[in-house]
């Protein structure tokens, strides 16, 4: 029994470390300051671009758009960016709820379809 007590102590120690300089080493990543250059941009095409919409079911998409271009830009490929930044070039306009949904068709139709 208690040899069993020294193994988990000695996993538990393991893991603390193990934490611990997993945590140093993303935090001192060169990807990691790049992420604070990213919220400036996000904040501003939050600002630039959500104020501008008509109502909230406009908003959402735009918002949607900015997180992945500012927040999640690395895991984009070119044709989501195209399409992300046409939501935010055009969705502002959209006043209601038919007008979001072709703004979303016609963006996924340029920038994501197969047939592009």
């Amino acid at each position: 029994m208690l040899q069993l007590s020294n193994i988990f102590s000695s996993a538990n120690l393991y893991l603390k470390r193990v934490g611990v300089y997993g945590l140093l080493s993303i935090a001192f990543a060169p990807g990691f300051a790049y992420a604070a250059i990213d919220k400036e941009a996000y904040q501003q095409c939050i600002t630039e671009s959500v104020a501008p919409a008509e109502d909230w079911f406009s908003a959402q998409p735009i918002k949607r758009a900015c997180t992945a271009l500012y927040d999640n830009s690395s895991m984009l490929s070119d044709d989501d960016i195209g399409y992300y930044q046409c939501i935010i070039q055009y969705m502002p306009t959209a006043n209601n709820k038919v007008a979001v949904k072709e703004i979303e068709d016609e963006c996924n139709d340029q920038h994501r379809s197969l047939f592009n």
